[in-house]
């Protein structure tokens, strides 16, 4: 399987979990009022309405969890390409470049997720 193949395998695979989740959570369904399922799915029920910045709030927070995971997915992926590659010496550079790239990209979720709760404490008092 060559690299652009494996690299929009998983991306596929995120965006069909991502989007599956974000569409079916019980966190959502709180915050857009569904209570009945949310009682059904045992979180509390009558829960205050959730005004628009706690909402957005909630997505960006989940988004940022899910793409920190993609980049933790494409380490793991590319440590085992890495590991099977039997001393190819172009696979093992492939491997190298996605590592750094991915790790460079979780530091940047990170900071990213670090600054988005700053925010939401001290300005927007959630």
């Amino acid at each position: 399987m060559t690299s652009k193949k494996l690299n929009l395998l998983i991306v596929a695979i995120f965006v069909i979990v991502f989007f599956s989740i974000l569409f079916t959570s019980p966190i959502l369904a709180i915050e857009t009022g569904l209570d009945e399922t949310a009682g059904m799915a045992g979180f509390e029920t009558g829960a205050t309405a959730k005004t628009p910045p706690q909402i957005v709030a909630s997505v960006i927070q989940i988004a940022l969890g899910f793409v920190g995971t993609l980049f933790l997915i494409f380490i793991i992926v590319s440590g085992f390409q890495w590991m099977t590659a039997g001393g190819n010496a172009t696979t093992i550079e492939t491997a190298k470049k996605r590592i750094i790239n991915a790790t460079i990209g979780l530091v940047i979720i990170l900071a990213a997720y670090a600054i988005t709760q700053f925010v939401l404490i001290e300005i927007v008092n959630l």
